[in-house]
């Protein structure tokens, strides 16, 4: 069996790209070619899926207390070496710096984002700090044998279900895994932060696998958890910082394959009332795309295609969350209506296309 790790696909929109084809790449490219986990562990073990465009661009490099960070890739950061580990310390909004240590084959040292510091951006002084080892989950006061690291395929085993998607009975748990990592970073500077299970039996077999997610705002205060027990695509907050949403990932497109659900799913979870507002399955052979709402003003926009997704007339159905009206509203396609949307030149005439379509319109 093979596993992929499916990261969550969300891209920003360049000025001359229409809404169908952002679609159209997140659904064929599969992520944007995202290798295996095991790689992804060894090249880029954190996401910090939408943060660049959130940081200030400072005209030269600057410092927070004792951290003086510099400009590569998109961001401002710098490496410190600590307790035979080396961690990078990235600005992932202004004034915010997330300290991740990272990974070492050698020292058997696995990547885990360890701290999150808010400073004040005008006296640059440390204002907050957030120790995610300490405050995970998934500790040594609930489980007993637990230490930090992930997966190793080649030499674990994992049994997905079966041909009806019912799950096998597997042994009891006897070691634990956990590791953190920023899910992602809004506009407003909320931060989602994941906490990964891994359940282990004896002879490296996986046994079971589940996360939390937990919702800083931009001082650093809790504002929500959210349980799960599958893999997610990354979870997104809206701009007004009301709303957090993500998709389910259906078994077959990450390394939490046995666990995952059947069928491709959507939920909005409401952060002020701290409850799920909306969940839709989808079929079994659908699969759901999204967009950042922080990129397209506002809005949440998702895709639905069917399992063939390598032409654009596979999109039949698009769901758009109006977050000011608290409203989602689902259109569907016309035969044709994929094909016309490609010939359209601009994201406002598309969405201009898209609202003259028959929907139907949930209230949240």
């Amino acid at each position: 069996m093979r596993f992929h790790f499916f990261k969550g696909c969300f891209t920003e929109i360049p000025n001359q790209v229409t809404l169908l084809w952002v679609f159209l790449s997140i659904i064929t490219q599969g992520c944007n070619g995202q290798g295996s986990e095991k790689n992804a562990q060894v090249n880029s073990p954190v996401p910090f899926s939408n943060s660049q465009q959130q940081v200030p661009k400072w005209p030269m490099p600057h410092q927070y207390g004792p951290y003086l960070l510099g400009h590569a890739g998109g961001f401002f950061s710098c490496s410190v070496h600590k307790d035979s580990a080396v961690y990078n310390i990235k600005e992932v909004y202004a004034g915010i710096l997330v300290h991740t240590r990272q990974r070492d084959e050698t020292l058997n040292i696995w990547s885990n984002s360890t701290l999150i510091e808010y400073y004040d951006t005008t006296t640059r002084q440390l204002m907050k700090r957030i120790d995610l080892e300490n405050s995970t989950p998934y500790n040594t006061g609930t489980y007993q044998d637990i230490s930090i690291g992930g997966l190793d395929y080649e030499y674990m085993e994992m049994y997905g279900p079966d041909s009806n998607c019912q799950k096998i009975k597997l042994p009891t748990p006897t070691d634990y895994y956990t590791r953190n990592w920023i899910r992602s970073v809004s506009s407003k500077g909320f931060i989602c932060v994941g906490f990964e299970l891994i359940k282990m039996a004896k002879l490296k077999m996986v046994v079971g696998w589940e996360q939390t997610l937990i919702v800083f705002d931009a001082h650093g205060s809790e504002i929500m958890r959210i349980h799960l027990d599958h893999a997610i695509g990354d979870p997104l907050i809206t701009v007004d910082g009301r709303f957090l949403y993500f998709t389910h990932i259906k078994a077959g497109h990450s390394p939490s394959e046995p666990f995952d659900p059947c069928r491709e799913a959507f939920s909005i979870y409401d952060l002020v009332q701290k409850k799920q507002v909306y969940h839709r399955e989808f079929k079994n052979d659908e699969r759901v795309g999204l967009l950042d709402s922080d990129k397209i003003g506002g809005e949440i926009i998702g895709s639905v295609t069917s399992a063939n997704r390598t032409k654009s007339a596979m999109i039949h159905e698009i769901i758009i969350f109006e977050v000011n009206l608290r409203q989602v509203k689902t259109y569907r396609l016309a035969p044709g209506d994929a094909s016309t949307l490609l010939n359209i030149k601009s994201f406002k005439d598309q969405r201009e296309y898209i609202a003259r379509m028959p929907f139907s319109t949930i209230t949240l």
